[in-house]
C-alpha cells in the first residue's frame, strides 16, 4: 500500500549512487526518475484528478436536476410519480388483450408516455429510459400512420366493389389492401359463354379465378365433380407451400377443367405468383388469406355434399331408363329417394332431359322412340 512520491524516489537513488561512488550513474538515475515522475504520477496527483472528474460529472448531472423546469415539475407532480407507473402498466395490460392493431398501438403509446413521465419525475431524472421510451413512441406512431392509411376512404369502381364485397370484405381485407392486391397481381375481369373453358385440364394454371356470376362446372373430363356458383377456382393461398418452389407450382398442370355451365359466366382473375408474394409480405394479409381459404374450402365441401344426392339420383335414373322401360316399382323407389334428399320436380325434369326422356314418357313408363338398336317404338 506504500506509494512513494517522485522526490523520495530521486533521493533514494542519489543515496544509492553516492554509496556506490558512481557519478556517471547519477545522471542516468535522474533521467530515470524524471521518466517515472512523468509516467507514474503520485497518489496525491491521481486523487486530485479523480476528484476533479467526479465534481465535473456531478455538476453535469445536477445541471438538469437543478434546472428550474425540472424543479418546478418535480415540486408539482413528483408526489404523483407512482400513479403514472400504475396507469401505464394497466394501459399496457389492456393493449396486450386487444385484437385490433390500431387500438393496441394507441394504448401502447399512452402506456409508454406514462412511463416516460415517471422516469422524469424522479429526484434524479432517469434520462436513458426516457429516451428509449421516446424511440418506442416514434415506432408505434409510424405503425399507426400505416394503419390509418389502410383504413382511409377509397373510392372503388362498380366492378371493384362487386369483387370486394364477394371475395374480400368479410375476411377483413381493407380497401387499401384490396386495391394493392389488384394492382400487384394484374387483376383482369373476364366473361365466358356456355361451354367455354376457363381452365383446361393438364395445362398450367398461372391465374386463379373467382366466380362473380354464373355456374362453373368442375370436371376431370370423365365426370362432373362439382357445379360451382361462386368462390375461387383453385386454392387462393397455401400457407404450407414453399415460396422457393412456387414457380414449379404455378407451372404444374391443373388436375381439373373449369367450364362455364350457364349462359354467361363472369370472373376476376389474379396472377398466382405475384398474388402469393403480396400475401406473404404482410402478416395481416396472410391471416386474412387463411380465413378466406378455409371459408372457400368449407363452401366447396358443402356444395359437394348437397350435389351428391343429385348425382346419385342421376345414376339410379340412368340405370332404370337404360332399357327404355320404367316399371312402377322402380318409379316409386326413385320418388322416395328424391323426396328423402330434397330433389325437386324441376331437377327431376332436368335429369330426365339429360337422359332423353320427357316427363310424360317417364310417367307412362315407356320411351316412345328408341334409337339404341336401330328400331323405333
Amino acid at each position: 500500500s506504500f506509494d512513494p512520491s517522485a522526490e523520495q524516489i530521486v533521493a533514494a537513488m542519489l543515496r544509492v549512487s553516492a554509496m556506490l561512488r558512481a557519478p556517471r550513474r547519477i545522471t542516468s538515475l535522474k533521467r530515470c526518475a524524471s521518466r517515472i515522475f512523468v509516467l507514474r504520477p503520485s497518489a496525491s496527483t491521481r486523487m486530485s484528478s479523480s476528484t476533479t472528474t467526479t465534481r465535473k460529472t456531478e455538476s453535469i448531472r445536477s445541471g438538469f436536476s437543478t434546472s428550474s423546469l425540472h424543479q418546478s415539475a418535480y415540486a408539482r407532480m413528483g408526489k404523483y410519480a407512482n400513479y403514472f407507473v400504475h396507469v401505464g402498466n394497466v394501459l399496457a395490460l389492456i393493449a396486450a388483450n386487444q385484437s385490433d392493431m390500431l387500438n393496441l398501438r394507441v394504448l401502447m403509446v399512452s402506456a409508454t408516455t406514462c412511463m416516460i413521465t415517471f422516469n422524469l419525475l424522479q429526484p434524479q431524472p432517469l434520462l436513458i429510459p426516457a429516451c428509449w421510451g421516446t424511440v418506442f413512441i416514434f415506432s408505434h406512431g409510424y405503425q399507426i400512420y400505416k394503419l390509418l392509411m389502410e383504413k382511409q376512404s377509397i373510392k372503388l369502381s362498380a366492378q371493384e366493389q362487386e369483387a370486394y364485397n364477394a371475395a374480400f370484405l368479410r375476411f377483413k381485407f381493407t380497401p387499401r389492401q384490396y386495391l394493392d392486391l389488384l394492382r400487384e397481381s394484374d387483376a383482369r375481369w373476364n366473361c365466358y359463354r356456355k361451354g367455354e373453358f376457363i381452365q383446361k385440364k393438364e395445362e398450367p394454371m398461372p391465374e386463379i379465378h373467382f366466380v362473380l356470376e354464373g355456374n362453373v362446372c368442375v370436371t376431370d373430363e370423365a365426370q362432373e365433380l362439382l357445379k360451382q356458383e361462386t368462390g375461387w377456382l383453385g386454392h387462393l393461398y397455401d400457407p404450407n407451400a414453399d415460396p422457393l418452389q412456387w414457380e414449379e407450382i404455378v407451372k404444374s398442370p391443373s388436375p381439373y377443367a373449369h367450364i362455364c355451365a350457364s349462359d354467361k359466366c363472369r370472373t376476376i382473375s389474379l396472377c398466382r405468383r405475384t398474388l402469393n408474394s403480396a400475401l406473404m409480405s404482410n402478416p395481416r394479409l396472410r391471416e386474412a388469406a387463411v380465413r378466406a381459404e378455409v371459408d372457400d374450402l368449407w363452401g366447396k365441401i358443402q356444395q359437394t355434399r348437397s350435389q351428391r344426392p343429385k348425382a346419385t339420383y342421376l345414376a339410379m335414373l340412368e340405370v332404370a331408363c337404360s332399357d327404355g322401360v320404367v316399371d312402377p316399382n322402380e318409379r316409386e323407389l326413385l320418388r322416395e329417394f328424391g323426396q328423402r334428399h330434397g330433389i325437386s320436380e324441376k331437377e327431376e325434369e332436368e335429369v330426365l332431359k339429360l337422359l332423353g326422356w320427357t316427363v310424360e314418357e317417364y310417367q307412362a313408363g315407356r320411351l316412345k322412340r328408341k334409337e339404341a338398336a336401330g328400331w323405333f317404338w
